[in-house]
């Protein structure tokens, strides 16, 4: 069975998802919208601008077999016609994942890049 989340999931090369027991939640917050203290807080933690009036697509990867750690996050805003990620973390026991890139892929895909 082939799961996806966008269209852009079903190339050949795309990653499916995220082995068990890992998974991803995407939240689109627009801009006008107050953040959660949690966005705000990684994203004054990871270099993001909490306080921008724009629109972001914000990222989440849990470990499901750990208490639903955190082991991912990231921010993809619209910018000057690109999609640019605001702030991206990965904590340092999950880095053999190589959750960057399946984030960096996922947030320009949620874009519709």
């Amino acid at each position: 069975m082939i799961y996806s989340i966008h269209k852009n999931d079903l190339t050949s090369d795309a990653p499916r998802v995220l082995p068990a027991p890992m998974s991803v939640g995407a939240l689109f917050l627009g801009a006008g919208i107050p953040l959660a203290d949690d966005v705000t807080a990684f994203l004054d933690q990871h270099g993001g601008n909490p306080g921008a009036e724009t629109s972001r697509w914000y990222l989440q990867v849990w470990d499901r077999s750990d208490s639903d750690a955190v082991a991912a996050r990231a921010t993809f805003i619209w910018s000057n016609g690109n999609v640019a990620c605001e702030a991206i973390t990965v904590e340092p026991s999950y880095s053999a994942l190589d959750l960057p890139s399946y984030l960096q892929r996922l947030g320009r895909g949620l874009w519709g890049v």
